[in-house]
Parts: C-alpha cells; structure tokens; sequence
C-alpha cells in the first residue's frame, strides 16, 4: 500500500507498552535481563521539559554516582538519569526526557561531559535510540550518533510505499515517520487522507523512516528533488537502528558503543521465541558521530563495552543464554581475535550455565571486575569477581550475597578502591526466573571496598541500576600529564604545597609547579610541569610554548588540534572565495583590538571559547564537504557572541560585527563561502566514504 505522512501532535502519538528490551536489546543473564526490562521502556519521544530536559544538579568539581532510577506511570515504565554523592546523599534529578528514556550514563575521563542512551526526540534522528552527550559546564545537550540536521533551503515531496510483511495486520494509523530535518513526527494515516506526501523535505539526499515501535519499522536514504516528489520503497520488517552504551576513552577523542538492528521477525513465534530480535555490533565513533570501526559478525548479545584506563583496548560482554563471556580487543581493530577473559559455558553434571558479564577496568588496567553469574532452573546465584585482564589466573570473588540477591553492572571508583554495583533481590526467599519476569524483586545501588568489607547500601526505593562512578568539573584524566587536586581552603597539603587559583584551595605538586591561573583566570584549576607550563584549554594539554597573538590562537588557547582545523578551513574554503578573502583582511586587521577586549574580560573569553568549541564539528565538516549544520541554537549563540564583542569594540569593529550579524541571520555567509573560483581552486574535494556499517549497506548507493 502506497501513503505517506502529515503532521500529528505529540499528545496524540502511541506509546507503546511495557517493553521487553533487555529481553532482546542486551540478551545477557536472566538477571540483567530483568533489571533491564524494569530500567528501561519503549515509548515514542514527547516533548521534555525544563531546559531540554537537563536540571541542574552540580556545580564545580566533585564525585557523583549517576544512576538510572525507574519509575511507573500509567501502568508504563519510564527512566531518567539521577545523581548522587559517593556516600548516597543528595539523590538529584539530572535528566528529565518523559515520555522518552534516558539510561546508561558514562562521565567522561576528563570530567567535562556525561554520555548516556535516550531516544529523546528521535524524529530527529536516523535512529531509534542514540548516544547523547551531556556538557556539565552550561549543560549542552549533543546527539552524537543518528545524523540528525540537514541544511538545504530548497525542499520537495516524499511518498512512501509501505509494506507490512510482518504478518501483524498493522494499520495507517499506528504508524509514524519522520525525515531528515523534522522537527516532528507525522502520522500516516493522515497524510494518506490529505496531502498523500511527505511534504517540507530538504531537497537533497536525506533519511526517511516509518515506524510503529522499536522492532517495527523501515528507514532508508532518498533523493528529493528540488520542488518535485520523490518515492522510496519501505518494509515494516527491516526494522529500526539503535546506538547505545557509550564509554568514552581517556583522551576524549572516541565512543565505543554498540550499533544494532532491531526488527520483528514473525517466523520466530513458530519455534516458541520472541519475534522481537536485535542484532548488535561493536562500534566505535568519533566524538562528532562519525563512525570509526565496527565489529563484523559479531554475536548477537554483545554488550557493555568498556575502554581500558589508556584506551588501548575494549572489554565487553560475548554471548548469551546464561553463558556470557568477557572478552577483550584492540581498540584501534575490533575485528581482531578477541582474547577471553573469562568464559561462560555449561555444566552437564549440574545441569546450569554460568556467565560472566559487566565488566569494569580497574585503574591500572590490569584487572576487571564483573559479575559471574550460575543459573538453574530452580534458582539464580552468583558475585562479583575480580580477573587477571589477559585471561591468566583464577577469579577472587569480591562479594558474598545473600541466595535470594545477586549484585549486577559494577563501577570502580575513581581512586579505584571501591566497587558500586547494583544489588538485585527477590522478595522470596530464593531468586528465580519467574521473580525477574514478574517483577517480584528489588534493585538499589550497594557500594564497598575492592579490597573486601562490609557492603553499604546507598539507595533504597528499589529501582535503582547502571551506576556510574566518576569526578566531574575536573580538568585533567587521571595519570595525564596534567594534574588538579582540589584544596579544602586557603592551605595546601605538604605533597601539593603550590597554591594555585588566588587562594582558592586549588594546589599544584612541585612536579607541576605551573598554575595556569597566573595566566588566564579561566584555567586556574590547571597544573603543568615546569618544561610544559603553557595550558590549552580546549585540549586539556600542557605545552611548551605561549600561545600566539592571532585572536583564534588566543581563544584556543594554542591548542595544535583546534589550530589545524581553523587553518585547513582559511586554506580550503576563505581564500578561494571573494567572500573568504573579505572575511579572512577583516580578522586579521581587528584581531589586536579583539584580543585586548578578551583579555580584560574573562567572562568574554570563556564566551568566545564556548562558540569556538561548539562550532569545531560543524568547521570540520564544512571543510570536508562544503556543508554545515546550523542549528538555531548554534546562530543564537554566535550573534550573542558578536552583540557581547560589539559593546566593546571601536566603531570600526562595530562595523564589521554588523556585517557579521547580517550575513548570519540572511544565512548567506557559509553559501558565499563555497561559490569557488575555478582559476584559483586547486584542492580536490575528498570524495565520501561508504558507510561501514553493514546494517546500512542496503542503503550506501543512495547515502550522502
């Protein structure tokens, strides 16, 4: 049948039922299964509230436990993000995306960012579910994974041919679709009584998708013509795509995550499983979503991938069925032989699996610590355990539960001598199969020493999972060559004698005697070492030589990486062009006066340091194919950055502010960038990369 999409508000859209996507999504232990089914649920993105659905919960620098907490309304589950001091106080609320979810948190080494899964807005996204980004200073929330903008001015028409071969009677009504740039889902069956087209699309190659919920749906690339309609074929069998379980490496730069279809198979009713699969694949990303590698052939149950403390490798969990293993790979090839930590099977004589999953590096990266997990038909036991990280040895087991408990999804603490984890109960006396499928059990978050204790219990409303331990607000990942220790007033310790931060409490060692507040207010919580005074904010690095005298240079505090992407772009894109040229004499005859103005107004400067960093991804990619993304919120900014640099500036640097402002809020500056002149334009655009995601090779011929 052949119909497409109108406009439909979020009030009206479905919401699906009480999910089963641990059942499916993970597929790891019974156990985490369960708690899985019970922290996360399939619903349709809504409005959020508040300011993006981010509240404020912290400030400065400091340990929290972030956790997903669970709640029911309308006999549905939902999950937000949820914070708490390592002691369990102060419980606050960090996320609040309802009727989306949001799970899976991850602090980054450095303390700047929180990554975790949602599906907020997915109408946004080529994806069901995807990787967000958190920044803990101004609380900027990033979609990173699901190609979510376009910016074509021009649009078209889409009709969508929609088949139903799952064999579920699915009528118009309970579907939905979206395309590239929507700012909305639209439902189908009012398209078909209206318009009988996608209308409003951007008039380029872009994604469409149809669903009716996580495991059915269609997505895929088409060309729209400018002004005309184009048609895409679309099964509600191919299914939807989910990008989830981020961990961050230490410097920064990637995710590693898992990539997966999710699809309803209606064949599988008749061997007594669910219909509802999902096949995962390891993958990695760069921190702008562009994908880096992906694990081919992967086993379905794949999950919980964990970058090593240097980045050199990823641990995560293998298999499924009660007999989960932890492997681990190179980081830089995910398709390399994975060496097995530890490995799951069955015991014939006993007649039960035994597993191993969640694992968490310890700081050295000579340990990991997972959950080991022995399950019969008559009952589910198991602790976690502490393993040699190249599969030598024998397992230390950490904890000792009761029979009716089994402790899940272990965090190590920042220093490394503590392990959270999640303690999952039944309310009987045994824990069984049938506790966790019908809901018969507790989860709250336990804490105790790796080195053994006594367990302390730090949430008790019994929906509490996936905690995640780490320092936010600091500068530096532990064992970098920059160190911040965070004082308790105006004295420091006898090993970190160095005030830095104007009396602050913020110390530096006589190994990193250079306070780099002594040269910009705003990086007093950084400490160098003598050979490397020069702090680059952007980059968290210490380096050698002070930064330069070109504003940019300035601002970016003379980091090389943020350098090189603003030099590629004055190379390949401002003086081949008219408009470049004019821009580039502008810059360069007020740069003193805009350096002067940072510089007495530090408040400015971190202002112009937030413009820069957001709009590197977009430098980045404008370079590399001569197409940005300019979201509202990205103009928004960059015109409050000139109104701030105006109030300052000469009548001269007014004028050329003024100008500024026009072309941006005209939306002619980036299109004059790339009207390139043929005599002087000698580099090759680079050509585009397929895709390696073999979920999406179906779709290469037509992807941007």
């Amino acid at each position: 049948m052949s119909h497409s999409v109108i406009y439909k508000k979020y009030e009206e859209l479905s919401r699906g039922g009480h999910m089963q996507q641990g059942t499916i999504k993970k597929n790891l232990t019974i156990i985490t299964i369960a708690l899985l089914n019970f922290l996360i649920c399939t619903v349709i993105v809504n409005k959020a509230s508040g300011a993006d659905g981010i509240k404020i919960f912290a400030n400065g620098q400091t340990e929290k436990i972030f956790y997903t907490h669970a709640y029911q309304k309308d006999g549905t589950w939902y999950t937000n993000l949820y914070a708490m001091n390592p002691d369990g106080t102060e419980p606050t609320q960090v996320t609040d995306f309802y009727p989306a979810y949001a799970s899976e948190s991850s602090v980054s080494a450095d303390g700047r960012y929180l990554y975790f899964t949602s599906n907020y807005q997915s109408y946004r996204s080529y994806n069901y579910e995807d990787i967000f980004r958190l920044e803990f200073k101004g609380l900027k929330l990033t979609r990173i994974t699901g190609m979510e903008y376009v910016s074509e001015k021009k649009t078209g028409s889409v009709a969508q041919k929609i088949t139903d071969d799952t064999e579920s009677e699915i009528s118009p009504e309970q579907l939905i679709a979206s395309f590239q740039g929507s700012t909305t889902y639209y439902n189908v069956q009012k398209l078909i009584d209206t318009t009988g087209t996608l209308d409003g699309v951007p008039a380029t190659k872009v994604w469409v998708k149809v669903l009716k919920d996580k495991f059915i749906g269609s997505v895929g690339f088409v060309d729209v013509p400018a002004g005309k309609t184009a048609v895409i074929n679309m099964k509600l069998s191919d299914g939807n795509y989910l990008a989830y379980s981020p961990s961050c490496s230490k410097d920064g730069s990637k995710l590693v995550g898992i990539y997966a279809r999710a699809f309803y198979d209606w064949t599988m009713i008749f061997r007594s499983l669910s219909p509802n699969i999902v096949q995962t694949n390891l993958t990695t990303w760069d921190t702008s979503g562009k994908m880096i590698d992906q694990q081919q052939n992967s086993e379905t149950g794949d999950a919980y991938p964990q970058y090593s403390p240097d980045g050199s490798k990823i641990a995560y969990t293998r298999g499924g069925g009660g007999k989960e293993s932890v492997v681990v790979v190179p980081s830089n090839s995910l398709n390399a032989v994975p060496t097995v930590v530890a490995e799951g099977g069955f015991d014939t004589a006993t007649v039960t699996s035994f597993g191993y999953s969640n694992p968490a590096w310890s700081l050295d990266g000579t340990k990991i610590v997972c959950t080991y997990t022995v399950s019969s038909s008559a009952s589910i036991n198991g602790d976690l355990v502490l393993l040699n990280s190249d599969g030598t040895g024998n397992k230390i087991q950490l904890t000792n539960v009761p029979k009716n408990s089994i402790p899940v999804q272990p965090a190590l603490s920042p220093d490394g001598e503590w392990v959270a984890y999640v303690l999952v109960t039944s309310k009987g006396s045994i824990l069984r199969d049938t506790d966790l499928m019908t809901h018969n059990f507790t989860a709250n978050i336990f804490k105790q020493p790796i080195s053994g204790g006594e367990p302390i219990q730090l949430t008790t409303d019994g929906a509490a999972g996936e905690p995640n331990w780490g320092t936010i607000g600091q500068v530096t990942p532990p064992g970098d060559t920059t160190t911040t220790v965070p004082g308790g007033g105006d004295e420091c310790p006898e090993d970190w004698p160095i005030p830095c931060g104007g009396g602050t409490g913020d110390c530096c060692s006589p190994d990193y005697p250079s306070c780099c507040s002594k040269q910009n207010p705003l990086l007093k919580k950084m400490c160098c070492p003598a050979d490397f005074p020069y702090c680059g904010r952007l980059g968290r690095k210490c380096y050698k030589d002070p930064p330069g005298i070109c504003a940019l240079t300035v601002v970016a505090q003379g980091d090389p990486d943020v350098l090189k992407t603003l030099y590629r772009l004055r190379d390949t894109i401002l003086r081949h062009t008219d408009k470049g040229r004019q821009y580039k004499a502008l810059y360069y005859k007020h740069s003193p006066e805009f350096i002067k103005i940072l510089n007495e107004d530090a408040a400015l400067m971190e202002q112009a340091e937030n413009v820069l960093y957001w709009m590197l991804p977009g430098i980045e990619s404008f370079t590399a194919s001569r197409k940005i993304t300019m979201t509202q919120d990205m103009l928004q900014e960059m015109l409050k950055l000139c109104e701030s640099i105006s109030k300052k500036a000469s009548p001269d640097l007014k004028q050329t502010i003024t100008l500024i402002e026009k072309d941006l809020r005209q939306g002619q500056l980036f299109d004059d960038l790339v009207k390139f002149d043929p005599a002087v334009l000698l580099q090759k655009q680079p050509e585009s990369v397929e895709p390696k995601s073999r979920f999406l090779k179906t779709f290469t011929s037509a992807a941007p």
